[in-house]
């Protein structure tokens, strides 16, 4: 009739929820509204890559930046030239991916 496959004492190391994922990275962006000029506060638990770019809504690309992150919290200045209104951060590590909303004014 086949054979049974049972699994037990498992342990995850990694967040497996958004939220957790977030709160495991320290992400920060502040000011939130802005005039344009803000900063990405976060923290990595080891050396890795931050590529992250600003869209509009309907998805476009405003601009992107592509960095090496130190393992430890690092703090990213950004200065942009937009038009008032919502944007989403798009950021994403070796570790997965996190979108967050800014306000322009």
């Amino acid at each position: 009739l086949g054979n049974r496959f049972y699994l037990d004492d498992v342990n995850f190391s990694v967040p497996l929820g958004i939220n957790n994922y977030v709160a495991s990275t320290g992400l920060t962006v502040a000011p939130n509204p802005s005039h344009g000029n803000f900063t990405i506060q976060l923290t990595a638990h080891e050396v890795t890559e931050l590529r992250w770019k600003m869209l509009d809504l309907s998805g476009q690309v405003l601009m992107s930046e592509q960095t090496s992150l130190k393992s430890g919290a690092t703090t990213i200045p950004v200065s942009c030239f937009l038009n008032p209104g919502l944007y989403l951060l798009e950021m994403e590590l070796a570790s997965g991916k996190i979108c967050s909303k800014i306000l322009i004014e």
